[in-house]
């Protein structure tokens, strides 16, 4: 970056309206975490083009990482008013408005961007995070999943859907292959249970390992564990006696 900003700087020197340098400088101080020195630049490449819907957007990126969100979302409304088909703009105001806590104002922008681009992965997962908020999880589920479909490798949205898949069962099993090899391995866990031997039980467990590898399902989480939460609070204190003085886990108890 400072680099990178030391050719800007040249560039500058030579032609002082040069509009794209002094945004991009702003860019790359941005990156820096200098935000008061990018919204000098993003401020300088608007003097000298008005109309300069990028400068707006990334203005509006540099006041949320500020935290001044009102501020950002009239830059995001100005970038749009130039330039209206600026789908990641709605998405980052939609964004914004969710962590003002506005839902549904937030759902609108990422729609309006998702009209424009109905394959942008990162809006459909964005739209799962403002719907999810907003207890709307079903709906919420279909947006990562929508996400995946499109980009298979999107991060984000496979940790949201390991997430959610811990508080709801989706209504379709065939909409995540998560959801399919859950049920897969939930019927040999049944299974389990009944086993009398340790060689039946070693078999069970080696079934349930090699159904996870044919999902082909290429994910990693930092949780060591995922679990399904209950929908009531569980009073475990007795769980919790039974398992200091028997060393075992109880029925039920987790």
């Amino acid at each position: 970056l400072d680099e990178a900003m030391y050719f800007y700087i040249k560039a500058l020197a030579i032609k002082p309206d040069y509009v794209d340098a002094y945004n991009n400088m702003g860019n790359a101080l941005k990156e820096q975490g200098k935000l008061d020195e990018a919204m000098e630049f993003y401020t300088k490449a608007l003097a000298l083009k008005p109309d300069y819907a990028k400068s707006y957007y990334n203005m509006g990126n540099a006041l949320q990482d500020q935290g001044k969100l009102d501020e950002a979302i009239e830059a995001y409304k100005k970038a749009l008013a130039i330039k209206p088909d600026f789908a990641e703009a709605y998405i980052n105001m939609g964004n914004t408005l969710k962590d003002q806590g506005k839902l549904d104002e937030a759902i609108e922008a990422l729609n309006k961007a998702l009209a424009i681009k109905p394959d942008y992965a990162g809006a459909h997962n964005n739209m799962g995070n403002a719907l999810q908020e907003k207890d709307m999880l079903d709906a919420a589920f279909t947006s990562y999943t929508k996400a995946l479909a499109i980009k298979p490798d999107c991060a984000d949205a496979y940790s949201n859907t390991v997430e959610l898949l811990k508080i709801i069962s989706p209504k379709s099993t065939k909409a995540h292959i998560a959801v399919q090899m859950d049920k897969e391995v939930k019927e040999i866990g049944n299974s389990l249970l009944a086993s009398s031997s340790d060689k039946e039980i070693a078999q069970k467990l080696s079934d349930a390992l090699e159904c996870i590898s044919h999902g082909r399902l290429n994910f990693k989480t930092s949780l060591s564990q995922i679990y399904k939460r209950n929908s009531i609070d569980l009073n475990c204190s007795r769980h919790t006696e039974i398992f200091n003085s028997k060393n075992i886990i109880p029925e039920f108890c987790f």
